[in-house]
Parts: structure tokens; sequence; C-alpha cells
């Protein structure tokens, strides 16, 4: 993806949510992007829905859980 994708594809890439997908702000989440001329730009518009979180690495002293009070939430590894 760092060099580009094919015109029409798009890859996932992780960073901080701006509420889109219905992701609260500030957490971390992998959304679907497109790159070209090493610009990153996420795609609109595709319909998905949080229905489950799973952090890979909770830092449980930062609280993304509280952010997901309706939502299932799993870690594979919690530090705290």
């Amino acid at each position: 993806w760092a060099l580009g994708a094919p015109e029409g594809d798009w890859t996932s890439m992780a960073f901080p949510s701006d509420g889109s997908y219905g992701v609260p702000e500030g957490l971390v989440f992998g959304y679907p992007v497109t790159v070209k001329n090493g610009q990153v730009e996420m795609v609109k518009g595709l319909g998905g829905e949080l229905v489950e979180c799973c952090f890979m690495s909770e830092l449980s002293f930062l609280g993304g859980r509280s952010k997901l009070p309706q939502d299932k939430v799993y870690s594979l590894l919690t530090f705290d």
C-alpha cells in the first residue's frame, strides 16, 4: 500500500478516529483507505457499523473501554 493501490481498490489502515463509521473520536481504528502518490484517503460510505471491538493491546489507563459502553469489547493483551 505504501506505493499505492490499483484504481478502485482499497486497503485497511489504522489511525485515530474522527467519528467515522460510528467509532468514537480518538480511538485508533482500522479504516478502509486508498493510497495514491503517498496520500492516504479514507473510503467513506461503505455502510459498515461498529458491533464489537477487539484491542490487540489495551492500555487500560487510557480509558478506551469507557468510550464504548454499549459495545462488546475484548482484549488480547491488557496493560494497567
